[in-house]
């Protein structure tokens, strides 16, 4: 069948990815590098005199997409930079190293995005690390501080305050010696700092104690730093490249070891766990979140504020119940294999000792807790040993408008099972577990065990035993979670994995005007079909952020528009690369007018796709669409991604992770 369906939209939705609609923004230091001349282009801009600061990703990469803008706005300002004198030049680089996974290899790219340095002259074959946080700010500190001399005389109060402001990093201050006369008047005397020496520039150099002429108590007003009297320096480095030929000595070598530098922690609510103590930690708790890291992982730092904020809200409103937990899976690898850890940071949400993914954006700390208090439940909340009609009734009134289920038994059933199966559905359940004969005539249940669902549109379908196992509680979660989905649900990600996992028959996405009658229409026949059969899906074609699925689903919607597009799509086919079936006018078209959609017309379109007997659309070109806003996606791109056979992409993550 060629290139799965979903691998196909997954390459589209890297057409408009990293880069999307920033063409017109885009400095003249940006460039993307490919495989097949990656070593001659990168050589060139080396030998050219200009750094390169490469960035390593993947299209399907959400990390990489939120970076995107902090990379091009750091571009913008180190070019102005360059251009006024302040810098020498450096290029702004780009590569899918999931694409061109040996260019990966090449320079050990575990993770994405990683950022690598390339300094000018270098030969290219190894790179420096990018050790900075992963924002604009932190990539222009970075190269500036790249392009500074170890030795920067500072003369005036200005430039050392530049000097200075260089020292931010995420979470702690470089180092600094200041060597200078007993006035620290900046307007007759010169303070030079040494700074931290780049790795190309540590040959020959030696390494010596000094005490400092001015005791760096006085230095405190200017410098800003608590220090003592006391404090000395402790190294200087010399180097006959720079001009510095010797030094006299005060101190001895052997009186480093006398300096302690003493760490006092800084108070956190977020708990570190460790192979010896995560299995006690989670016992105590009936919720955690757990925070995958790696020092080295710029996300991971960038991350660390917020987590340590979203730890503190869930102490201030109570949730004691809950866990804030990390772990670096670098030195606690075990752990990072148990859970699947295969990037950092990655969160995990764990419920009643089962991990799940924390699925919800990770830059503000209060999305983060009301994901939270969302995923803690919904439990089952009534459970009575006998129910009447009217209890049930009364049941579905108090959750109007949500999603909800009635579970009838039997006998005893075990809560933490039916609670379980509640989770798995996303849905308030009810529970009797003794059911008279007079309740099951008056609900229309002929056997037990058995379930009543209601979506939030009020719609009810009753499943017994044989439909679904009621013993098997994923199972029974998973199918209350789809008997209790909307007729007609907003396309998601959300929506796409409840689809994936539902084992439904097929999948129905609908294209038009959000005003149009024709989702009224698809409404009416939604409401008639089991969802455990077919879904329905709307794609509002006014929202830009689905233009890939319009081009995907080749619907050229246009605003004010009465077309109508239907797409069919069988779900137990979709990882395996089935077609998508379109609805047709009477000329052949890919498309139908709002005014001539009846239910009936989609009543034998259902049909002939359960058939089999509607001819799918085309398959993806071989070369897929081009990003129009160029030159980041040109058609070359997926030429090569496609002749690589790398295609392949999980959808189920790269959809998921675009939307």
């Amino acid at each position: 069948m060629g290139v799965s369906w979903r691998s196909a939209l997954a390459a589209t939705v890297a057409a408009a990815m990293v880069f999307v609609g920033r063409a017109e923004e885009a400095p003249g230091n940006y460039e993307i590098f490919f495989g097949d001349d990656f070593d001659m282009r990168l050589s060139e801009k080396l030998n050219g005199g200009k750094n390169v600061l490469m960035l390593f990703m993947a299209p399907w990469c959400n990390n990489c997409k939120a970076l995107a803008p902090e990379f091009l706005e750091a571009a913008k300002i180190i070019e102005q930079l360059g251009e006024i004198g302040d810098l020498s030049p450096t290029v702004f680089a780009e590569i899918d190293a999931d694409n061109f996974a040996d260019i990966g290899a090449k320079y050990e790219i575990e993770a994405f995005p990683t950022l690598k340095w390339f300094p000018a002259g270098s030969d290219g074959a190894t790179a420096e690390p990018f050790v900075a946080a992963m924002d604009a700010d932190g990539m222009v500190s970075f190269i500036k501080k790249q392009s500074m001399k170890p030795l920067e005389p500072i003369k005036s109060k200005s430039a050392l305050a530049d000097f200075l402001a260089l020292r931010e990093t995420i979470s702690f201050k470089d180092g600094l010696t200041v060597l200078g006369a007993k006035s620290l008047d900046a307007a007759t005397e010169a303070i030079a700092a040494i700074d931290a020496v780049r790795k190309s520039d540590t040959e020959g150099m030696r390494f010596a104690l000094y005490e400092s002429a001015t005791p760096l108590a006085d230095v405190a007003e200017i410098l800003g730093e608590p220090v003592g009297s006391d404090d000395e320096g402790l190294v200087v480095i010399l180097s006959p490249r720079h001009g510095v030929k010797s030094f006299p000595l005060d101190k001895v070598a052997s009186d480093a070891a006398d300096i302690i530098i003493e760490a006092t922690s800084i108070p956190s609510d977020v708990v570190e766990l460790t192979t010896a103590s995560i299995a006690e930690a989670l016992n105590k708790y009936d919720y955690a979140v757990i925070k995958f890291y790696a020092p080295w992982c710029g996300y991971c730092q960038q991350l660390a504020p917020v987590y340590e904020s979203l730890a503190g809200a869930a102490k201030a409103a109570g949730l004691d119940n809950v866990l804030i937990a990390k772990v670096d899976a670098t030195a606690e690898e075990e752990l990072g294999v148990e859970y699947g850890i295969e990037g950092f940071p990655t969160l995990k949400w764990i419920r009643k000792g089962v991990a799940y993914d924390f699925s919800n954006e990770r830059h503000d700390h209060h999305a983060m807790l009301e994901y939270i208090v969302d995923k803690m439940g919904p439990t089952f909340d009534k459970e009575l040993t006998s129910a009447t009609k009217d209890d049930v009734d009364a049941f579905f009134e108090d959750h109007k408008g949500k999603r909800a289920a009635f579970m009838l038994l039997a006998e005893e059933s075990a809560s933490d099972a039916i609670e379980a199966a509640a989770y798995g559905a996303n849905a308030a359940v009810g529970l009797s577990t003794k059911t008279s004969t007079e309740t099951m005539q008056a609900l229309n249940v002929e056997k037990l065990p058995a379930a009543i669902v209601r979506n939030e549109a009020g719609m009810s379908t009753t499943i017994t035993e044989g439909d679904v196992s009621f013993s098997d509680m994923d199972e029974l979660g998973s199918q209350l979670n789809i008997l209790s989905m909307p007729t007609i649900s907003t396309f998601s990600d959300e929506f796409l994995d409840e689809a994936i996992d539902s084992g439904t028959g097929s999948i129905y996405f609908m294209i038009c005007d959000p005003e149009s009658p024709a989702l009224d229409i698809l409404e009416k026949f939604a409401s008639s079909r089991s969802r455990r059969e077919e879904l329905f899906a709307f794609v509002d074609p006014l929202d830009e952020e689905m233009d890939y699925a319009l081009e995907f689903f080749d619907a050229a919607f246009e605003k004010g528009s009465d077309k109508v597009f239907l797409r069919a799509v069988n779900a137990a086919e979709i990882e395996m690369g089935g077609g998508i079936f379109p609805l047709r006018n009477s000329n052949g078209e890919a498309f139908v007018s709002a005014s001539d959609l009846t239910v009936a017309m989609l009543e034998t379109f259902a049909q002939d796709v359960k058939e089999q007997k509607v001819e799918p659309l085309p398959e993806p070109a071989e070369e897929y669409p081009a990003d129009p806003d160029g030159p980041y996606r040109d058609d070359s791109y997926y030429a090569d991604a496609s002749a690589d056979g790398d295609a392949s992409v999980d959808m189920g993550d790269a959809l998921h992770d675009e939307l």
